[in-house]
């Protein structure tokens, strides 16, 4: 039986979206080194680092989580075969595409910028063998950027489709009860302490992805989600303030490291079940402009990386304040994006129409 079409993950996924975009934006204007985008200004925007940094704690989990929950919707509609044919086709090829298509000018976008003079063919040879283990792409080599995500979810999705499929999905129904579903922070913060790959640690990432889809598994979560939000929401942005305002003097000692991590995981999961909560409260209503964006969104993920570098590119030159650059560079970027996705759909629709005519003949 199929299950109605949740509107407030529809709400929330084109929320996450365009939530990345303002977070690339801003890092354009935060100059520390781990604020790795391809264009930087020469002014620091120092209230962007609190902001930024709190959009980083929960952003992630958010997308990974919806994702998950989203699998549910999928594998009610398809067999196991279509659903990983659907995950091939959307996932990985888009993320191939990125990587071998369009990074490849974003970095070079990125080069002229430091005043590199060569060719884009000289730079296509240096981004596929520079600097190999590099991934970040600062160097001119090759890099996923953004599609890191896109990989994580298609590879997420082929390892847990045998635990989706398991026969009836058992729920722990405690869990439902106030506040214990941040009982899922603790393994994900002992997952967090791997320390792979930085902040794109895939084992809590691969986390919070199985839990979005065994949230959906009992009504209960669903229930205990939209009672408990505005105290998720509390407790969400406490453990945030101590993340931002007291971070540093955590050490690393590995008890610590742990407690950082805890902190970090409740206010991430608080902050995401809080508007997962107030989104099935709220948000769960369609419109015209909900389907437009939900069409949207992906090309604009796709898109919207080298769409900034390029804008951002010129913008930073110019001789006005950052916050008009920024402003300027945000709305630019969104715009050129769904211009993209505007071409693509009229593509799609000539194609289709040629095809109705072919098959009239």
């Amino acid at each position: 039986m199929q299950a109605e079409r949740r509107y407030d993950l529809d709400w929330l996924r084109v929320a996450g979206v365009f939530l990345v975009v303002i977070f690339h934006t801003m890092m354009i204007f935060i100059l520390e080194p781990w604020a790795a985008v391809y264009i930087k200004d020469m002014e620091y925007v120092y209230g962007f680092n609190p902001i930024s940094s709190f959009i980083h704690i929960f952003h992630m989990p958010l997308m990974f989580i919806i994702a998950g929950m989203s699998v549910k919707f999928s594998l009610q509609r398809r067999t196991a075969k279509k659903f990983l044919k659907e995950r091939f086709f959307k996932l990985f090829l888009p993320a191939v595409f990125g990587c071998l298509i369009l990074n490849p000018v974003m970095t070079y976008v990125y080069q002229i910028s430091l005043g590199e003079k060569k060719t884009f063919a000289k730079h296509l040879l240096g981004y596929f063998t520079k600097n190999p283990g590099d991934l970040s792409g600062i160097e001119g080599g090759f890099t996923p950027a953004h599609f890191w995500f896109l990989i994580f979810l298609f590879i997420f999705s082929c390892i847990g489709l045998p635990f989706f499929l398991k026969g009836k999905q058992k729920t722990v129904l405690f869990l439902a009860k106030p506040y214990c579903l941040l009982l899922f922070s603790v393994p994900i913060a002992l997952a967090s302490l791997t320390n792979i790959l930085d902040d794109k640690n895939p084992i809590p990432y691969f986390l919070e992805f199985v839990m979005g889809y065994y949230l959906m598994c009992d009504d209960s979560f669903r229930e205990a989600l939209k009672r408990d939000k505005w105290g998720y929401a509390i407790i969400g942005i406490l453990c945030a303030c101590i993340n931002i305002g007291f971070g540093d003097f955590f050490g690393n000692e590995i008890l610590e490291k742990f407690i950082f991590a805890l902190v970090t995981q409740i206010s991430a999961l608080s902050i995401v079940f809080a508007l997962v909560g107030a989104g099935d409260s709220f948000w769960n209503k369609n419109c015209k402009l909900l389907q437009y964006l939900s069409g949207a969104c992906f090309p604009v993920y796709i898109i919207h990386m080298l769409v900034n570098t390029v804008v951002g590119f010129f913008v930073v030159r110019l001789p006005i304040p950052a916050m008009i650059k920024f402003i300027l560079i945000l709305v630019l970027t969104v715009l050129l994006s769904l211009a993209v996705y505007e071409c693509i759909r009229y593509g799609k629709k000539r194609i289709m129409i040629k095809e109705k005519i072919l098959c009239t003949k």
